[in-house]
């Protein structure tokens, strides 16, 4: 009797111990989601960095040739005053 006692107190140890390892499984597998979310997250925001940058050099890249047009019609306005006149 006190055998079977011993057993089952033993066994209702072992119930709380693995208890208690499925809990410390299901917080490091809760962490591990978390941690390849934030993963995806970042992926995601360096991805939208990168096209950002790439709009903003396609903007520069346009920005300067408007520029140099600009420049080049007042340089033309300048020489050919009578011609500017004339379209006006």
């Amino acid at each position: 009797m006190a055998a079977n006692k011993r057993t089952k107190h033993s066994n209702m140890a072992a119930v709380r111990d693995m208890e208690v390892k499925v809990a410390d499984i299901s917080r490091v597998d809760m962490a591990v989601k978390v941690l390849l979310e934030d993963t995806r997250t970042a992926d995601i925001l360096r991805d939208m960095r990168r096209r950002l940058l790439q709009i903003t050099l396609v903007i520069l890249r346009d920005t300067e040739q408007l520029q140099r047009l600009t420049d080049t019609l007042a340089d033309t306005t300048a020489e050919h005053p009578a011609d500017t006149a004339r379209l006006r």
